[in-house]
């Protein structure tokens, strides 16, 4: 939260890439062959002094930017390289896809397009009152699954667990 400006902001972006995913792959996700990549900026312009620290101890690529709108075009140049079939996050549809699209937006980030698969040259109009946002910002990912990990299904399959695990 930028306090000065009252606005959220983005710091960091980290993904994991994997390729060829079998559905009857039991295996551990930590266990199957990914590529993991982050985009970090610096908050006031300067990294704390661990930082070279941390980056020599990740394990996957560690890309600093200077300000948000470098994070999030070399963000979506990655994405663009990977060019993944599903997007995958925990509170991804409910909280952090739209404050994403809302800094690309308001920093009028090139290449926003680049999130979907086609190749847009204007953002969608949003609907009426009633419509709200949440086409519009479907139809930016064109071509691409959004999976959001703390759905409503998520946590009844969770509260499910719990309690059977607690009548046991």
């Amino acid at each position: 939260m930028n306090v000065k400006d009252n606005k959220q902001e983005i710091l960091a972006i980290s993904c994991r890439a994997y390729e060829n995913i079998s559905l009857n792959d039991a295996n551990a996700p930590e266990k199957l062959s990914c590529q993991m990549f982050s985009v970090v900026r610096p908050i006031n312009l300067v990294y704390s002094t661990s930082f070279e620290k941390l980056v020599q101890n990740h394990k996957g690529t560690i890309s600093p930017q200077r300000t948000e709108s470098m994070l999030l075009r070399t963000f979506l140049a990655k994405l663009d390289q990977i060019d993944p079939d599903v997007l995958i996050g925990h509170q991804l549809e409910g909280v952090d896809y739209g404050i994403l699209l809302h800094r690309m937006k308001e920093r009028k980030t090139t290449n926003w397009h680049r999130l979907g698969r086609m190749k847009r040259s204007a953002w969608p109009q949003y609907g009426g009152r009633m419509a709200g946002s949440f086409f519009a910002e479907r139809q930016l990912v064109s071509g691409r699954l959004i999976c959001d990990l703390a759905n409503d299904l998520g946590k009844v399959h969770a509260l499910y667990s719990y309690l059977s695990s607690r009548l046991i």
